[in-house]
């Protein structure tokens, strides 16, 4: 299970948008969906994005970042079997 990232602080996601969604294609032009969710839903609930986590290290990312000005990528389709295992 991933374990959800939630600032502590607004001091401490201030600092969380600055490094990951003030620098991320997601939020540009409409607002990132991810960031909209973290804000009206609790960390416990199950819609609570895990795309904010913690690396290796214990610090916390956005496993969904994609820098400023690179393309999207399309989301994997949930409806189709993995055939091939991506480590």
């Amino acid at each position: 299970m991933v374990k959800k990232y939630r600032p502590s602080s607004g001091t401490e996601g201030a600092s969380f948008y600055e490094t990951w969604c003030s620098e991320c294609a997601r939020d540009e032009g409409e607002s990132c969906e991810i960031l909209a969710k973290t804000f009206r839903i609790d960390v416990e609930d199950d819609e609570y994005p895990q795309e904010w986590t913690y690396d290796e290290s214990g610090r916390p990312i956005c496993t969904a970042f994609v820098q400023r000005g690179e393309a999207i990528p399309t989301p994997r389709c949930t409806k189709t079997i993995d055939m091939f295992d991506h480590q």
